[in-house]
């Protein structure tokens, strides 16, 4: 090899060393294990945005409300400096600094498993601004709270996000001017939709949630909560009612009956101490508060007797002809299984109301009869009273063994019977004079 091929090689050794160099203090570091991390990369004529996603849930069955969500852009670091003066040279995202998302109340979302979820994404979040140099530029990201306001505290219920991202905004200078050449986001404290990810890089390119069921990654989670009752002691305004009604020949209008009930959260809501009330109430709309119902009562602020559910532990409660159990505080998408216990003589039937939709479940005589069926979906709570109406009709026997239900039939084999005899009768007088001839 010549002099001159050994300096021409030195030369580009040296140039992609200095390369190499430059391209470390311009992009993020990823190391080996960041690898799954994808930085969103762009070029002078097409640079590289970011969005932040707004996940909001709620219960099966809850109307969306109408809210604008509130996004805060804090400066934080310019070129590896936090001097107040130094971060004064950061554009401004947004206005004033916050991003919007808003919501409305005929958006329906996804359903699945009790739980509704709508997915909005922000604007670009980079639309008009010019950035004064080159440089690294990194906001924080938070969600403001108590940006909903709620038409009544006991009534609706919005948890909002904790989380914290830094947005890492790498400006590059083109041949017109500066633009963004990457773009990527750090989780700095996690909500449930990243809470094993703090630390981790995400991409927050933005996508189309709606068509393409992608999202930037730089996610913030809201959960809607909603009753539609007015409050906690109020039983005639009750969210889920179950009723019991005795029919048949003979009411044995003071016998109880007995039923399984299991109330549960909504799926959005994770509160497993969470209790409801319910109260007993007779056909005048009096509660109840017997302890033949419910051997331990609860009283409430107004000194009235209610029973305690707990979420998804089942109790057995005892009602008779023309009482009801009334919920007060239900959320909306929460849901319900009541299983009548069998007894004899007294055929079941339910009639589960959701909304506008009936559905009549039966059993044979003496067997138990679940609401909802237990081979189908559970049954949530919508923003109408939801309600199990449970008729018994008693089936009576007579003294001689014959039931009174099954009589019509036996007088028209009765009927049968009689017809046939006369015609036996006829047939062999007919047939006694055809011989004596």
């Amino acid at each position: 090899m010549t002099r001159k091929q050994n300096s021409m090689l030195r030369l580009t050794t040296c140039m992609a060393i200095v390369m190499l160099m430059c391209l470390s203090i311009a992009l993020p570091k990823v190391s080996a294990e960041d690898n799954e991390i994808t930085w969103d990369f762009g070029t002078e004529n097409a640079p590289a945005e970011a969005a932040l996603t707004k996940i909001l849930k709620m219960g099966d069955g809850t109307t969306t409300p109408n809210a604008t969500f509130e996004f805060k852009f804090t400066p934080t670091l310019i070129n590896g400096s936090d001097d107040s003066e130094d971060l004064k040279a950061m554009p401004e995202i947004g206005t004033d600094w916050i991003v919007s998302v808003d919501f409305e109340n005929d958006e329906k979302g996804t359903t699945a498993n009790g739980t509704k979820v709508i997915i909005k994404e922000s604007k670009s979040l980079f639309e008009g601004i010019s950035w004064p140099r080159a440089g690294v530029y990194v906001y924080t990201v938070t969600e403001e709270s108590g940006t909903y306001e709620t038409e009544d505290e006991f009534k609706e219920k919005m948890i909002y996000s904790e989380a914290k991202y830094d947005l890492y905004v790498y400006i590059s200078n083109g041949k017109n001017g500066t633009y963004v050449y990457a773009v990527g986001a750090i989780i700095e404290e996690a909500d449930e939709s990243n809470e094993d990810d703090v630390g981790s890089k995400v991409d927050p390119t933005p996508q189309d949630p709606e068509i393409s069921g992608n999202y930037s990654k730089m996610v913030f989670t809201n959960t809607y909560l909603k009753r539609t009752t007015d409050g906690e002691d109020d039983p005639e305004d009750s969210a889920f009612e179950i009723s019991k009604e005795v029919k048949g020949a003979i009411i044995e209008a003071d016998r109880l009956f007995s039923f399984d009930i299991t109330v549960s959260n909504p799926t959005v809501l994770n509160d497993p101490d969470k209790t409801y009330r319910a109260y007993v109430v007779d056909e005048t709309g009096a509660i109840v508060t017997h302890t033949n119902n419910y051997a331990t009562l609860v009283p409430d602020d107004n000194g009235e007797l209610y029973i305690a559910f707990t979420t998804d532990t089942p109790l057995t409660v005892k009602l008779k002809h023309n009482q009801k159990l009334a919920f007060t505080d239900m959320y909306v998408g929460g849901s319900f299984t009541v299983t009548e216990t069998g007894t004899e003589d007294y055929t079941p039937r339910g009639v589960l109301t959701h909304g506008a939709v009936k559905t009549e479940l039966t059993a044979i005589e003496g067997a138990p009869l679940t609401v909802p069926d237990p081979n189908g979906e559970p049954a949530y709570i919508g923003e109408d009273t939801d309600s199990v109406a449970f008729t018994n009709t008693y089936k009576l026997a007579t003294p001689t063994g014959i039931s009174v239900n099954d009589l019509p039939y036996i007088v028209m084999i009765a009927v049968a019977l009689a017809a046939l005899a006369v015609f036996a009768a006829i047939k062999v007088r007919r047939n006694y004079k055809n011989d004596a001839r």
